[in-house]
């Protein structure tokens, strides 16, 4: 995480690395291969009241294939066909420290994809201790 504060702007850059390990499918027997994940985002943070801050920015993330898929229907061409997908969009959380409760949005376009489906994602969070 990096945070820089200026005189008017607080911006925070968030990169979350994660590394995917998969079990094979029972049928049929197939491996779909391991991939590799960041997250990013860039956002600035807003005090609306005492006990409400809301937070804006930039968010993306990339996912990449990194080992072959393997099974009995898998040709050496499909095995070798490794994914990729970028995605960047926006996001927002609202965080209510009297509270301890935290929600959020995002919403990414995704491009550059290889080997799957492009489209749009949309997540929506929700933060509550117990």
């Amino acid at each position: 995480m990096l945070d820089w504060a200026g005189s008017f702007v607080h911006l925070r850059y968030r990169p979350f690395r994660c590394m995917n390990f998969t079990a094979p499918r029972k049928e049929p027997e197939i491996h779909p291969g391991q991939a590799l994940n960041l997250d990013y985002s860039l956002t600035r943070s807003f005090a609306l009241q005492n006990d409400m801050r809301l937070q804006l920015g930039l968010v993306g993330y990339g996912q990449w294939q990194t080992t072959d898929k393997r099974g009995p229907t898998i040709t050496p061409e499909g095995a070798a066909a490794h994914y990729r997908v970028k995605a960047l969009g926006f996001g927002a959380n609202a965080m209510l420290p009297g509270r301890k409760a935290n929600v959020g949005v995002r919403y990414f376009h995704e491009f550059q994809c290889r080997s799957t489906l492009q489209g749009y994602t949309l997540q929506i969070s929700g933060a509550i201790p117990f």
